[in-house]
């Protein structure tokens, strides 16, 4: 910022500061083992589906399990960069690093299964998301 500080300009770039800073560290509360975990949306890799029960794996490699349905949590989630790539993983493109056949393989080195119905989808969400992000 330029001096003498305009009030008008220092309000508008702090405002646009805590937007940015609110979006990067937005958190999805989780019940699990009778507590309640907040967690950073960034954070998360990627998350399993199975049985209507939920696995977030977190990028530091811990896990949260809850009951929830996949479809609605990528829902709410595709905003934030996520894709669905496969019936059972929905993946934060965030941490992708490659792709393979069949696979994802993301920057801590985890693979996430990717379906042949849902290669081209995925690929082409990923190129878009790393268009908008440069």
């Amino acid at each position: 910022m330029r001096k003498p500080i305009d009030k008008i300009e220092f309000n508008k770039t702090f405002q646009r500061i805590v937007k940015k800073y609110t979006e990067i560290h937005k958190c999805i509360p989780i019940k699990w083992q009778n507590d309640s975990v907040n967690l950073e949306i960034k954070d998360i890799c990627y998350i399993e589906g199975y049985n209507r029960h939920l696995v977030f794996h977190l990028y530091n490699g811990e896990s949260y399990e809850v009951v929830g349905k996949l479809d609605e949590m990528y829902n709410f989630l595709k905003v934030h960069g996520f894709v669905k790539s496969h019936q059972g993983f929905v993946v934060n493109m965030l941490h992708i690093k490659d792709f393979g056949e069949s696979e994802i393989r993301m920057k801590n080195g985890v693979v996430v299964l990717m379906s042949v119905r849902k290669r081209l989808k995925t690929k082409e969400a990923y190129s878009d998301y790393i268009n908008r992000r440069f």
